[in-house]
């Protein structure tokens, strides 16, 4: 707990989550412990009977059809990894996320695709907004916040190879940040979606974890 300083066990999780439909885990994607706290937190959640569903960063939503054919169990692992091209998307180990994967699909979870086809994204650097074609710029929000000077502050500051990025123009930055923004704001669109489709529920009664 941030406000407070104290550690905060698993099983105090869904009471203090109760009023919330939208959880957003961090994660290192190569770190195990953090998967792990991300499994727990889902787990935590469907215990106390919310309807959980798991929002994913490393689809794009034109995926979403292998996920669901996942969720409902019509796809072993290795079906699983070749429907969703799982290694073209993320290219990280499946063993990181299996067990929330495992878990999703033994409890019949639904899972969402959040994220923008990359090819997108990379137009977006490249070509900037005004550049996207029609069929490119379908994927994305119409509507995209990338001016803040905090969060340029921000996306620089997380650079760690000072050296690979000092010579880099505004510009460069920008457009970088832009491809970014374009991730994010997708990514939030998608996520926001099946919590709208499930307007008529109670607020204690769904939630989607990204």
């Amino acid at each position: 707990d941030t406000q407070s300083g104290r550690l905060l066990e698993p099983a105090e999780l869904s009471a203090r989550l109760s009023d919330v439909r939208l959880v957003l885990v961090g994660e290192e994607h190569t770190g195990m412990d953090t998967h792990a706290v991300e499994r727990r937190v889902i787990e935590e959640l469907d215990r106390a009977g919310r309807r959980v569903s798991v929002g994913l960063e490393m689809f794009p939503y034109t995926q979403q059809a292998a996920l669901d054919d996942w969720s409902a169990g019509r796809l072993s692992e290795s079906e699983f990894l070749q429907a969703s091209r799982w290694y073209k998307h993320w290219g990280y180990n499946w063993g990181y996320y299996r067990d929330i994967f495992l878990y999703a699909r033994d409890h019949r979870l639904r899972m969402f695709a959040v994220n923008a086809p990359r090819e997108v994204v990379t137009a977006v650097r490249k070509k900037g907004f005004a550049g996207l074609t029609p069929e490119e710029a379908a994927h994305v929000p119409t509507q995209i916040d990338t001016k803040s000077a905090d969060h340029m502050r921000l996306f620089r500051a997380s650079f760690t190879d000072a050296t690979f990025h000092a010579g880099m123009s505004d510009d460069r930055w920008q457009a970088m940040l832009d491809a970014q923004c374009t991730w994010d704001a997708t990514m939030a669109r998608h996520a926001v979606a099946p919590l709208a489709d499930d307007a008529d529920r109670a607020i204690g009664e769904s939630c989607l974890a990204v």
